[in-house]
């Protein structure tokens, strides 16, 4: 999962028509540098999901970090807009859609506190609760 680092601001200095552009094109960049196989989409806002079948988180990492510095040097982007990575590996960190989601969406928002343009994977997920005996 990705989200665009300080995109408001960018909004808001260059307006709509130029964040609208810069979205296209981060887009552009997803899909350019992963597989046919995998599946970019705006998730939301600016957000973005990436899904990679059959493929580890290490990888996944790779591509990450591919398309973090693919953005640092686009004409249209670079420089000016860097993204923030949450990668989640099922069924490791999620077996269901909405558990994966939600652990790359937390190791995503810690790439953002940890100082953004950075990815990070997601930490270990918490142990099965014990069952509590009366």
């Amino acid at each position: 999962m990705a989200d665009v680092d300080h995109f408001k601001e960018y909004n808001d200095a260059y307006g709509h028509l130029a964040g609208d552009a810069a979205l296209t094109r981060i887009a552009g960049v997803l899909r350019e540098t992963t597989r046919d196989v995998d599946c970019a989409v705006r998730y939301g806002g600016e957000e973005f999901v990436v899904l990679m079948p059959e493929t580890k988180a290490p990888g996944a990492i790779e591509t990450a970090q591919r398309i973090r510095t693919r953005l640092a040097t686009d004409e249209l982007v670079g420089g000016k807009l860097s993204v923030s990575i949450g990668v989640a590996q099922f069924p490791d960190d999620g077996d269901t859609p909405e558990a994966l989601l939600a652990r790359a969406d937390a190791a995503l928002y810690r790439a953002k506190r940890e100082g953004r343009d950075r990815v990070l994977r997601a930490p270990p997920p918490p142990p099965p609760a014990t069952p509590r005996i009366p």
